[in-house]
């Protein structure tokens, strides 16, 4: 992501947080790049291979995680304030996703519902002030009604489904689930 260096003196600490999701940061000056900004590894700490991205408790907004999205080419999930980054999945966990999509395809052939696979954005409202954005690994949506312009499913699927592995299961099972409970549409 490119940024102007009064924009990034104005807004630092907003900058930061993309950082720590992974994003790299070019400052620019005069239109000419200046100086990168770069994640720092953590060699002392040990982490999930999928790590939750929060700086200082700081509560990252729906406008923030769109402007990172907008700009980057990585994935990102925003849960309960919180970005994600999810790790490439296993040759196991595509395999079964694979396996599992082509029997709701073939089950929905020539229905109004549509199976679809992750990558791909599905916005959900938990409360007005906390959007998430999720990629589940199979959804069915039968309500194309809530495509945006931009092709983005903004509401409640049909059918969600997540395939556990080793990196993802305890966010799959605890906090994705929790979100799926209690989200309305928008």
């Amino acid at each position: 992501m490119r940024v102007p260096s009064t924009k990034m003196q104005n807004n630092f600490g907003k900058y930061l947080k993309f950082v720590e999701a992974g994003e790299e940061i070019i400052v620019t000056k005069s239109g000419k790049d200046a100086a990168e900004i770069l994640p720092c590894p953590d060699t002392e700490s040990v982490r999930e291979e999928q790590p939750e991205y929060r700086s200082s408790g700081d509560w990252v907004t729906y406008a923030e995680f769109l402007e990172l999205t907008e700009t980057s080419e990585q994935r990102f999930e925003l849960i309960d304030g919180v970005i994600y980054n999810p790790a490439s999945p296993s040759y196991k966990h595509q395999h079964a996703v694979g396996e599992l999509y082509a029997a709701f395809h073939n089950w929905f052939k020539g229905k109004s519902c549509e199976p679809l696979t992750s990558p791909f954005d599905v916005t959900f409202v938990k409360e007005e002030n906390n959007i998430n954005v999720v990629q589940p690994d199979i959804l069915v949506i039968c309500d194309k009604d809530h495509l945006d312009e931009k092709g983005k499913y903004k509401g409640a699927p049909t059918l969600v489904v997540e395939v556990l592995s080793p990196s993802t299961r305890s966010k799959d099972m605890l906090t994705k689930l929790d979100l799926y409970k209690t989200v309305r549409c928008l």
